[in-house]
Order: C-alpha cells, then structure tokens, then sequence
C-alpha cells in the first residue's frame, strides 16, 4: 500500500516535516506533515536570536527611547533606553534669587530673594560702620532715650539735646506748685506789684505788699502839700487858726484867712472889754494850776480891787465857762469854774477895764 506514490509502503511510512529549517522537523520523516517555523528573529525556544542588551528583545526589533515611567519623555512603546530621558526637577530657575537651582528644569515660583541692601545671608551689602545697618538704611538721629530730640528709629548717632535743669522739653517747668512759670526752685518771695512801697523787681512769688496810707507817699510825705506844711491837701481843715479870733477853730489845719475879731474895746459877743497884755499884772497867778477836775475852785491873785470877768476856753475854741469870781482875800478872787471843766488844757482869758491877757490852765 502506497497511498501517497511516494515508494514508501503507508504502513512504513514516518509522518513529520521533513524541512530541516523548521523547528518540528523530522529527519527520518517520510511523510510530510506541517513544518513550524520560529518566528523572525526568534530560535524555535522562542529566544531572541540576537539580544545584545539581553532585555528578552531581539536587537531587530528594539525601539530606542526613554523607558523611564517619571521622566517627562517616557515612551511606552520604547525597548531599548536610550538615554534621552528627560526628568522634570522642580526649583528656582532665576540666577539672582537666593534658592537658585542650576540643575532645576521646571520653574516652580517658589524663589527667595535677599532683602533690598543684604545679601542671601542677611548681611549687609553695604554697611560701613559694621553696626548691621546697611549705609542704605542708616537713620542719623538721637539715640539717648532721655534727650529731648531721641529718635527711637536712629541707628546712626546724630547731635542729642537735652532740657534746661529744673525744665522739660516742652520748656516748661517740672515743678511749678503755683503755676506762674518760674520753677519753684527758682522762686523769689516778695511784692510783684511796682506801686507798692516795698516792691522787689527781683520776686517771682507775691509776698505780702506794703502800700501807703491814702494821700501820702512811701516815705509818708504827702503827695500833694502846696503850703508845705506837711498837712495834704486832700485832708487840711481850713480854718481860722488864730485862737485869739472869735472864729477860731481849732480843728483847722490850714489857715484860709478867715479870722474874724472884736471891734477895739469889744469883745466876740459885743461885749464891752480890753484884753491885753498879761505884762500890765506882773504879778498875777493862777492856783492851782495843774488843779485837780475835783476842785471846786480856781484863784486868781494879784488882781485889782474890782469886779474882774474870766473865761475858760477850751482848746477846740469852746468857752466852757464865763463870769465874775468870788473876793476871798484882798487880790485873791476865786472861780467856781469846777462842773465846766474836765481834764485837758484850758486857756484863763482875764478881762477888766485894765487889759489883761491869757493864762493856760491845766487841770487834771
């Protein structure tokens, strides 16, 4: 039996693939069946023929390109890494800031830059008097707290200046317990006003001022004294002065020149009488005199046998008594004068046909 012609009995027949290039194949094979063949590239295990890199691809069919999954140029269909990966590295990509990365690819605005005037450090880039002010920022000013000018924003000394002792800034005093603007350290005691007598140009505190009475200066000297006779002006009583007038007053102090007199032989009242001039009875006295206001009499001596009328005048002017006296003795008359008369000074005015004159009379 030969069913295929091919010479071989069919019952010797060894089926398989006779083509030594296939992977089945059969070398004592005489009946041809399917060849396998590995695929291109491919050993009939499958395996890579040729794979240098031994990455299970076979050279032929490696595409080059980025395998890396994090880097910005993966390819998913790439076999073979080539090199080109590209990954993204976050950072500063500016020069100038502070956190500047060279190597940072993608630009995250998350730069730091120095202060103006300081460099990444925080030192200044200028800074002269090396107080850690750069030159830049420096304020001149006063930095002593207790001047008057301080300037708590100084950093570079400037000129200080401070308040007169017993003032503050303000120019005002510290201590002023009146509040009249002198320091109470400073303070004058005396009178502050110039039209007192005892005025102190000097005083800042009011003491007691002494000032003159009305009418008269601080040396007591009137300021008005036409007469000069030390009597003002304002105040002098005119008056008829002379005590022997019949208007005498004698309050007045000026003399206007109103005295008024008896006519010759009269007196005030019109009264027939001659006064005169006690030196025409050298020998007439008057007892006692001091007398005491409890006497009931006073006496004169020395008189003429007659009827002689005396007057007791007060030294306001006042007659305080009038009459004829009582002979007690030859030349002896006495005068019951004592409910007319108090203590004080009296004149005796002596009257007569023969002109007498006038005896002071103190009684006590």
């Amino acid at each position: 039996n030969d069913a295929d012609g091919d010479g071989v009995c069919d019952e010797l027949e060894v089926a398989g693939c006779s083509d030594s290039g296939a992977c089945n194949f059969v070398a004592n094979a005489t009946d041809e069946e399917a060849c396998i063949y590995a695929s291109e590239h491919y050993d009939c295990a499958g395996n890579c023929i040729d794979d240098e890199d031994g990455d299970g691809v076979c050279d032929q069919l490696e595409i080059p390109g980025c395998t890396a999954l994090a880097a910005q140029n993966y390819d998913p269909l790439a076999t073979d890494d080539d090199g080109s990966c590209s990954f993204s590295l976050e950072g500063c990509m500016d020069a100038e800031a502070c956190n500047f990365n060279p190597i940072a690819n993608t630009d995250t605005g998350g730069c730091i830059y120095a202060e103006t005037h300081h460099d990444c450090n925080g030192n200044c880039l200028n800074d002269t008097d090396g107080d850690g002010v750069c030159d830049e920022l420096e304020t001149v000013g006063c930095t002593d707290e207790a001047a008057c000018n301080y300037d708590a924003n100084a950093t570079d000394e400037g000129d200080c200046s401070y308040a007169a002792t017993y003032l503050d800034c303000n120019g005002a005093c510290i201590n002023d317990e009146d509040g009249d603007g002198v320091c109470d350290e400073f303070e004058v005691v005396g009178c502050t006003d110039v039209d007192a007598c005892n005025y102190d140009d000097a005083a800042t505190d009011d003491g007691a001022c002494e000032y003159p009475e009305p009418m008269f200066d601080c040396d007591g000297n009137c300021l008005n004294d036409a007469d000069g006779d030390g009597i003002c002006d304002e105040v002098a009583i005119a008056g008829c002065m002379d005590d022997t007038a019949c208007n005498y007053n004698a309050e007045a102090e000026e003399d206007d020149g109103s005295c008024e007199y008896p006519a010759e032989g009269y007196d005030c009242d019109g009264n027939t009488v001659s006064v005169g001039s006690i030196d025409a009875m050298p020998n007439l006295s008057l007892f006692p005199n001091p007398m005491n206001a409890d006497h009931a009499m006073v006496y004169l001596s020395g008189l003429p046998n007659e009827q002689t009328v005396i007057r007791v005048i007060a030294s306001d002017g006042r007659v305080a008594w009038e009459g004829t006296g009582i002979v007690t003795n030859p030349g002896v008359v006495g005068y019951p004068i004592r409910e007319s008369v108090t203590q004080g000074t009296y004149f005796i005015q002596v009257g007569s046909s023969t002109p007498f004159g006038s005896i002071p009379l103190m009684v006590w």
